[in-house]
Parts: C-alpha cells; sequence; structure tokens
C-alpha cells in the first residue's frame, strides 16, 4: 500500500518508515509538504496530527474529500477528533504509535477496499448501459431480489455498485464461501443490500435457503445476484425457486463489442487512473492505428481486459511520448486478425528454445506447411487460385511447394 505520514513528531515518522517497510511510505512534517504530496500523487492511506506547524490538518479531509484519513492523537476529546471523522475520516489511532496497531489496521482497510466497487471504472455513454442502469436502481427501488448477467469482465459488479451508491445505499458483497448465519449478520450490522457475485457456482442448497428465509421474513429480500454468462439461456445450476423469484427482474449487460463507442472513453478513463495511482507526471498517448486496433479487437474479456491492456502498456512503455503499433502485445495483434493460435505457439518456444538451433526454421516451416495445406484443400489443389487466395505470386508457391514438399502435395 502507499502511505502517507503527516506529523511533526520526528520519532513517530521514524518508527513507521522502519516499521512499515513491506508497504512504501513518504513523510511530512507540515501541512504545505501534505498538499503537496497529495495534489501530484495518490495513497491508499494518510496518517495525520491535527497540529501542525503551518496550519489544521483537519483541512486536508476537506480538501481532499476522496482521501483515506486516519488521525494521530494522543487525546480524542482534545484534538475533537469526532468532528473529523464526522468530516470524513476513517477513525483515529492514540499515540505512542504501536507499529502493530497500524498493521492491523492496514489489514482492515484493505478488506474494506476489496469490498469498494470502483466509481473510476465506470463508463456511460452507450444506450445500452444507460438502459442497464435505469433497470438497475429500479429495482433498487423495488427493494427486490434482482439477478445481473453478462460475460466476464463486462461490468456487472462496477455498474451494481454505482447504481447502489448513487442511490445512497449502503451495501456488502459476498464473494463465496458464505453461511445464512453471514447473511443475516451482514442485515443485521446496518447493510441495506448484498451483492452475491457469483451465482452460477452457488450451491442449489444455499439458493433455496435464501429463498426460504426470504419467504418467512427472516432476512429481506435486498439481494441483488451477478450471473457470468446468459442466465435466460442456461439455468441449469439455479434452482428453481430461485428461478422463479428472479424472473421478473433480470438485467442483462451487453459486451464491449456490442458498445465500441465506449472504447474511446475507457482508453482515456484508464490511462487518467494509471497516470493517478503511478503518480506519473504524463503518460503516453495512444497512436491512431493503435486506437483503430482497439476498435476492432474483439475484447473477449470485455472491460477488464481492455483496462489490464491499457496498464500493461503503459506500463511497459511509460518512457515514449506516443504508443505506436510496434509497443502493441504480439497476442492482440494477432487476434485481432483472427489468429487464436498465438498462445499456444509461445508455450511450446518457450519449451524448445534453448534445445534447438534449427527453431526458427521449424516454427516457419511448419506455419508455412499448414498454410499451404489449407489452402491447396480449399482450392482443391488448384495452386493459382491458392496462391491468390493466401497472397503469393503462382512462382512462390511453387517454389515453397518444391521446398516444403517436394513439389508434392496430398490433399
Amino acid at each position: 500500500m502507499k502511505i502517507l505520514v503527516v506529523d511533526t513528531d520526528s520519532t513517530a515518522r521514524w518508527v513507521l518508515l522502519k516499521g512499515l517497510r513491506e508497504h512504501t511510505v513518504l513523510e511530512c512534517s507540515t501541512l504545505s509538504e501534505a498538499r503537496f504530496y497529495l495534489s501530484n500523487t495518490s495513497f491508499d492511506v494518510v496518517f495525520f496530527s491535527r497540529h501542525l506547524p503551518d496550519g489544521d490538518g483537519f483541512s486536508l479531509i476537506k480538501e481532499f474529500p476522496d482521501g483515506n484519513f486516519v488521525v494521530f492523537t494522543s487525546n480524542p476529546a482534545i484534538d475533537n477528533v469526532s468532528a473529523a471523522i464526522k468530516a470524513g475520516a476513517l477513525g483515529y489511532l492514540k499515540k505512542p504509535i504501536e507499529v502493530s496497531k497500524v498493521k492491523e489496521f492496514l489489514k482492515r482497510l484493505r478488506r474494506q477496499v476489496t469490498q469498494r466497487v470502483a466509481k473510476e471504472d465506470v463508463v456511460i455513454c452507450s444506450t445500452a448501459i444507460k438502459s442497464a442502469l435505469e433497470r438497475i436502481e429500479g429495482c433498487i427501488e423495488d427493494g427486490m431480489p434482482f439477478v445481473v448477467y453478462g460475460e466476464k469482465g463486462v461490468g456487472k459488479q462496477t455498474l451494481t455498485g454505482y447504481a447502489l451508491e448513487r442511490k445512497g445505499k449502503s451495501f456488502w458483497i459476498f464473494n463465496q464461501g458464505f453461511s445464512l448465519e453471514d447473511v443475516e449478520g451482514k442485515f443485521t450490522q446496518g447493510y441495506e443490500f448484498l451483492i452475491f457475485s457469483n451465482l452460477s457456482s452457488m450451491c442449489r442448497c444455499m439458493q433455496d435457503m435464501l429463498c426460504s428465509s426470504m419467504m418467512n421474513g427472516d432476512i429481506p429480500p435486498r439481494l441483488i445476484f451477478l450471473f457470468e454468462g446468459d442466465i435466460q439461456g442456461d439455468s441449469a445450476n439455479i434452482s428453481p425457486s430461485l428461478f422463479e423469484i428472479l424472473s421478473k427482474r433480470m438485467i442483462g449487460i451487453e459486451p464491449l463489442r456490442s458498445r465500441k463507442e465506449e472504447i474511446p472513453f475507457f482508453v482515456d478513463l484508464f490511462s487518467q487512473i494509471f497516470k493517478r495511482n503511478t503518480g506519473a507526471r504524463r503518460v503516453p498517448e495512444f497512436s491512431k492505428e493503435v486506437m483503430d486496433l482497439f476498435m476492432a479487437y474483439p475484447w473477449e474479456g470485455n472491460v477488464a481486459e481492455l483496462k489490464n491492456t491499457i496498464f500493461t502498456m503503459l506500463s511497459n512503455h511509460l518512457g515514449v511520448r506516443k504508443i505506436g503499433f510496434e509497443h502493441v502485445p504480439t497476442e492482440l495483434i494477432a487476434k485481432s486478425s483472427g489468429f487464436a493460435f498465438v498462445g499456444g505457439l509461445r508455450k511450446d518456444i518457450k519449451k524448445l528454445i534453448g534445445h534447438r538451433s534449427d527453431l526458427y526454421e521449424s516454427v516457419i516451416t511448419v506455419v508455412e506447411r499448414v498454410l499451404l495445406e489449407e489452402a491447396l484443400a480449399y482450392t482443391k489443389g488448384n495452386k493459382i487460385k491458392a496462391a491468390n487466395l493466401i497472397g503469393l505470386h503462382r512462382n512462390t508457391i511453387r517454389n515453397k511447394l518444391k521446398k516444403l514438399f517436394g513439389g508434392k502435395v496430398w490433399i
């Protein structure tokens, strides 16, 4: 995690700097230094004291409302820590600072962060997504169970969480490994909605227990289910009782390839997120030919795949001014051209490299043989048609047939 410590106590800063070596820790002693750091990079958490030589540390909470602030204090009452918490601080830790308590706090914070949905990952400019968001918000208003379905990485959890936050609703996300007591406990703790992130892997017995508990009034019906795939065409793993409850509230999210108008917005958004998360002064632009490739690419992994691709390319080529075709991963180019064999080919080459001195010739020979065999099979042995089909001159294909097959080809 990236941590900022703002305190006039040099001992406290030193203790955290040495005790949290597994994290990235920056430290300063004044309000102006803290403002400089917070304006130019992002931090997972900011530990700070109220009384700083050039001002009130509490002002940072108002100036940087998206930050995770924790107050260091010797006396919570005198420092009026409750005012900081009302303003948005996560809490406080008492001095003298104990590294073990700070580490335990960071563990809790990490768990909380994993439950949050990043609003910054949301782009809504297509009619399909606007419609899905409106339907999700309508179901939230009804307070009844519903399901959001779609392909992996399409943004089911992100969009659902975004809708809940727009409505001001608190929620908890169950990923896996929960009991009925856990569900009851989260409602008891005050969460208004519960999200079950993978309905397709939830056992039928748990599905039936949830249905029974809702029908008996043991738990509120404010349950949201996420389903990977098309629930209307693949409901084999859903219990009939739950499917009947959800059948009137099924919201599908279209894949990214069906709403490509959003791709340029996502590219810009993820570039800005990368810049903010890494603290980079600038990030490279994407050239027109790369953007054209993004628009043509099928994005089978949807928004999640696009985000990972953007982050990887920016991370690998942060020093260039503009990312061009030469910086695009080979797999991306291959798949956009209709080739799906690169992943397997790469694995085979990794196994063979260093063990064969003729590896280049062997790989080229295998690829050319397959290409010529399939082209000739398609043209029923007509060499001239095969040459035109794959973009070779008639003399070139004759030479290659002679080299690879001795002039004869079995079809």
